[in-house]
């Protein structure tokens, strides 16, 4: 499929495509689906922009926060305390449309820890 050839425009794409996150209704949906449709072929072009879209926080290093909950069940990376938080500078209260888009963008890192490994 074309797909694949078309991975290249998926950060300039992707990130042209961010603000209509904050849309509900068909516009929305249309762009949580062409999000995911790129997302499908290549996640890591897009998964810093959602994490700073989402407002959710992330360890430092992920993989040293991921083999510690793997190997020791009892220390995990929030008692650890190895992670960041991700704020948004802003002189603004978080309007519907920047909790929409927030909430679309928390969706859509869900959709990428679903996905299944790909080669490389």
């Amino acid at each position: 499929s074309c797909r694949y050839g078309l991975a290249g425009l998926i950060p300039s794409t992707g990130t042209m495509l961010f603000p209509l996150l904050s849309f509900r209704g068909p516009i929305g949906d249309a762009v949580v689906a062409a999000v995911k449709a790129m997302l499908a072929v290549d996640c890591d072009a897009l998964w810093r922009g959602l994490h700073t879209l989402s407002g959710r926080s992330f360890p430092c290093n992920p993989m040293i926060s991921s083999v510690t909950m793997v190997t020791n069940n009892n220390i995990g990376p929030a008692s650890r305390g190895i992670t960041a938080s991700v704020t948004v500078a802003s002189s603004h209260r978080m309007n519907d449309r920047d909790h929409t888009l927030s909430q679309k963008a928390g969706e859509l890192l869900d959709f990428i820890e679903e996905l299944p490994e790909q080669s490389i």
